[in-house]
């Protein structure tokens, strides 16, 4: 599991995808033309600030929806392993971050078996936080026309598949034409699953919040909080977005069109990137602070 090997295609994987994280933030950057058709007075450094502090919050809590689903494991070695599988959503072909999620997990002690069942899991409590948070602006609000607030309403359900005996179904059913012999165990307790959700309720929230924030900056009498909402919605979209690494443009083009009768483009799209530069920075931070750590550990085993 540790054999040099292992460790070179490691450093190579790793190599490669922070450097499509930075072709990912200069493509980012690169957009920033929009910024000439909007002014940014209003971004003061406190509320640049406030909104990265916000982002900060974003991956520590989506780390920790992913290590209680493995409570008898090092929570701090899972949450690291966690950090570094996010580079790899900003590889093209949506299959890398996944990889590296369940093979990060399986080195910091997870079994892969286990792993592996957790990662889908996983998957649906965090499409369920944003299934939830996102109908709030079509349950509460007139922003969606009514055939799609009452589709909105049907996100009301969604937490129905959270249930453990329904994924065990539906993970059984999936297994069921391939050579894999499928252990109910292994599947995550139900506490772990609401645990995983909750966290990923914090994870949406606090990416909304971070983004309001910014867009609150061009409201004089104060931007509507429902647009907290309206990012979940927007996020669950991008999400799903698997040719798109890190759901680049898809969750601009979903917010645009949800709030285009009161908030122009050209600002939806400005305030978009300067979140995703914010966001993409606190994640940067956050690997960089963990690498930082790994190799200071490893200097002192060698001293």
């Amino acid at each position: 599991m540790n054999s040099p090997l292992l460790r070179r295609v490691r450093t190579a994987v790793g190599v490669l995808a922070v450097t499509f994280m930075v072709v990912a933030f200069v493509r980012t950057w690169d957009e920033r033309q929009w910024l000439d058709t909007v002014d940014l007075t209003p971004f003061s450094i406190i509320r640049l600030a406030i909104a990265f502090l916000l982002s900060l919050v974003v991956l520590p809590a989506a780390a920790r929806s992913w290590s209680c689903l493995f409570p008898t494991t090092d929570q701090r070695d899972l949450r690291h392993a966690f950090y570094r599988a996010q580079l790899g959503k900003y590889i093209p072909g949506a299959i890398w971050q996944p990889i590296g999620q369940v093979g990060l997990a399986h080195i910091a002690g997870v079994p892969l078996s286990l792993a592996a069942t957790a990662y889908p899991v996983h998957t649906l409590t965090q499409l369920t936080a944003g299934a939830i948070l996102g109908s709030l602006i079509g349950l509460a609000t007139d922003f969606l026309a009514l055939p799609w607030r009452l589709v909105a309403s049907l996100a009301i359900l969604t937490p129905l598949v959270l249930l453990r005996p329904f994924l065990v179904t539906l993970l059984s059913f999936l297994l069921r034409h391939t050579k894999r012999t499928f252990d109910p165990l292994i599947v995550p307790s139900q506490e772990a699953i609401l645990r995983a959700f909750f966290y990923n309720i914090i994870t949406i929230v606090a990416a909304g919040a971070s983004f309001w924030v910014l867009l609150e900056a061009f409201y004089t009498n104060g931007s509507d909080p429902w647009m907290i909402s309206g990012f979940a919605l927007a996020w669950t979209v991008g999400f799903l977005a698997f040719p798109f690494p890190a759901g680049v443009g898809v969750r601009e083009s979903v917010l645009a069109a949800l709030f285009a009768a009161t908030v122009s483009p050209a600002l939806i799209v400005t305030v978009s990137i300067a979140h995703r530069l914010l966001s993409m920075s606190s994640e940067a931070l956050m690997i960089l602070l963990i690498a930082s750590r790994s190799w200071y550990s490893r200097l002192l085993d060698t001293t």
